[in-house]
């Protein structure tokens, strides 16, 4: 189990715009994700993350959080996440808890879209995919406005290889390989 609170003030505003725009076009850096790692003490409303996890048998969780106690501003997350390649299958969305508004789908194109608007508490997808596979993950914070987060990378953590917390991708998006299928 890894202890982990993210106290980063995040000083985001504006309305909603829609649509996810065009990917970025860095290539992804992989990384392993331990199989079965737990992010813990993740505190609604204290701390900026996209904190995910990878369950043995294809089931990955993201968990969405701000640091709205501290900013009193929402952060407005937009998370993509793709097979890594062909080989790797569909993912599909399993079970969410989102606030009203916030919307997790599958996007037609094998990947899941996740929008959410999170302040106090913490918005939560679970995803399915074939076990074992890579997948890519993107994240945006405040994605369609003047005042993005150019770096959203940095709020992105996750337990790896032999139980070690990263805090930061890699790259954005990354690809996360599970330790184990």
């Amino acid at each position: 189990m890894v202890a982990l609170v993210a106290a980063v003030a995040c000083d985001y505003g504006s309305t909603r715009r829609g649509e996810w725009e065009a990917r970025a076009t860095e290539e992804p850096t992989e990384t392993v994700i331990q199989t079965g790692g737990e992010l813990t003490d993740i505190v609604e409303g204290e701390g900026v993350g996209a904190f995910v996890e990878y369950e043995a048998g294809g089931i990955w969780s993201i968990t969405l959080a701000c640091d709205t106690v501290f900013s009193g501003i929402a952060c407005e997350w937009d998370v993509f996440a793709t097979p890594a390649s062909d080989e790797d299958g569909a993912l599909t969305v399993w079970t969410k808890e989102l606030d009203r508004g916030d919307v997790a789908h599958d996007n037609g194109l094998g990947g899941v879209t996740v929008q959410t608007v999170t302040s106090y508490e913490l918005d939560f997808v679970s995803i399915t995919a074939d076990p074992g596979a890579t997948i890519e993950v993107e994240v945006r914070l405040d994605a369609y406005y003047l005042d993005r987060d150019p770096s959203p990378e940095r709020f992105v953590y996750w337990v790896g290889k032999d139980g070690v917390l990263h805090a930061g991708a890699p790259s954005n998006p990354m690809k996360l390989r599970p330790s184990t299928p």
